[in-house]
């Protein structure tokens, strides 16, 4: 999995443009009306669960490095591949780094972020920046809240190269009273439990399952009840 191709383009990009980048991943969240109009609101969880993770994570080389924006500040832009608006706002920058975001989807649900960097940790496996972060989505009929810690890393490859990744975990709970913890590994590995059910994520074919074996890796074929 890499998507820092994307969210830090060659000629150079803002940290606020990044955020607003990496959460270009709304797809993910186009499925959840229908999920809680079936009556399935722990797929829906699941579902808001994996944008959350992807939305607050990326994987791959980095080339270079974003500029900081200054308290105040403010940038958006449009997904792509759904159309759904994104901002990103920069609220403090010392002695702590604190942004928060918003989503705008086509159909009218909405998602809100919030990021507050807790420093640096350094150890053999990488330099990272933990940070405690809260995310939260609402339709009409629908909320969904999420909440916990996670790790940008910083590592360096064989080649020299300088690499990104994540990694974390978050609470999960909503409206209809489900209740389950997401999270991802340092190879992009997500696992979920809703309902004390697990769950499985294909990041390629964007589907999740109720597995009836281990939840499978990123990537890996989804065969038990895609959705």
């Amino acid at each position: 999995m890499e998507s820092t191709r994307y969210e830090l383009p060659a000629g150079g990009i803002s940290t606020l443009g990044y955020v607003v980048r990496r959460m270009h991943k709304t797809a993910w969240l186009e499925g959840v009306p229908r999920h809680v109009q079936d009556g399935d609101a722990a797929l829906a969880l699941a579902r808001v669960g994996v944008y959350a993770l992807v939305a607050l994570t990326s994987f791959g080389p980095v080339r270079h490095r974003a500029r900081s924006n200054r308290p105040g500040d403010v940038e958006g832009g449009i997904d792509p591949v759904t159309g759904a608006v994104v901002s990103a706002r920069a609220i403090a920058r010392n002695p702590r780094t604190v942004i928060r975001s918003s989503v705008a989807m086509p159909d009218g649900a909405t998602a809100t972020g919030s990021e507050e960097a807790r420093g640096w940790t350094v150890s053999f496996k990488g330099i990272g920046t933990p940070a405690a972060v809260r995310f939260s989505y609402r339709s009409r009929d629908y909320e969904a809240t999420l909440e916990g810690v996670m790790t940008r890393e910083m590592t360096i490859s064989i080649f020299g190269c300088l690499r990104v990744r994540g990694f974390g975990a978050l609470s999960a709970s909503d409206s209809t009273g489900s209740r389950g913890a997401v999270s991802i590994d340092r190879t992009g590995r997500i696992r979920m439990e809703i309902g004390g059910i697990p769950y499985g994520a294909n990041l390629a074919t964007m589907t999740i399952a109720r597995p009836a074996v281990p939840v499978p890796e990123a990537g890996a074929e989804v065969r038990a009840r895609p959705t």
